[in-house]
C-alpha cells in the first residue's frame, strides 16, 4: 500500500485528502471523538451484519515487526452513522453536501444492498 489518506476535521471543516482513504481504528476514533474500543466494536458489528465488506479492511505493515488493520471510506461512512457526536454529525453533513453537489459534474455512487444487488 502506498500513501494512505486520513480524514481530519479542522475547526468546522472536514478535510479529505486526494489519496485513497485508509484509516486505523485509532484514527477513526480521533476523527469522531470516540474511544478506540467503541470503533473496534462497531467495526466488528458492521462486518458481522454484512453492512461493510471485508475487502474494505486491510492489514498493512508499519515496520519490520508491526502490522495494523486499516479501513476504507465505506467503513468510515458507515461508522459515522453509528456515533452520536458532533464530529460524526459534521462528517455526515459534509457527506450529504458532497454527494448532492451538482456543480462538480458527474459523480458515480455505487450503493450495495445486503442482498447482493448494486445500483
Amino acid at each position: 500500500m502506498e500513501k494512505r489518506g486520513i480524514i481530519t476535521i479542522e475547526g468546522r471543516t472536514v478535510v479529505v485528502p486526494d489519496t485513497e482513504i485508509w484509516m486505523t481504528a485509532g484514527e477513526i476514533a480521533s476523527l469522531f471523538y470516540v474511544r478506540g474500543v467503541s470503533v473496534e466494536t462497531a467495526i466488528r458489528k458492521l462486518l458481522k451484519d454484512n453492512i461493510v465488506n471485508s475487502a474494505d479492511c486491510r492489514r498493512i505493515r508499519l515496520d519490520e515487526k508491526c502490522y495494523t488493520d486499516v479501513y476504507g471510506m465505506e467503513t468510515v461512512i458507515a461508522l459515522s452513522f453509528r456515533f452520536d457526536t458532533g464530529a460524526a454529525a459534521l462528517f455526515r453533513k459534509w457527506l450529504a453536501r458532497t454527494v448532492a453537489r451538482p456543480e462538480k459534474g458527474t459523480m458515480v455512487l455505487f450503493l450495495h444492498h445486503q442482498g447482493g444487488t448494486c445500483c
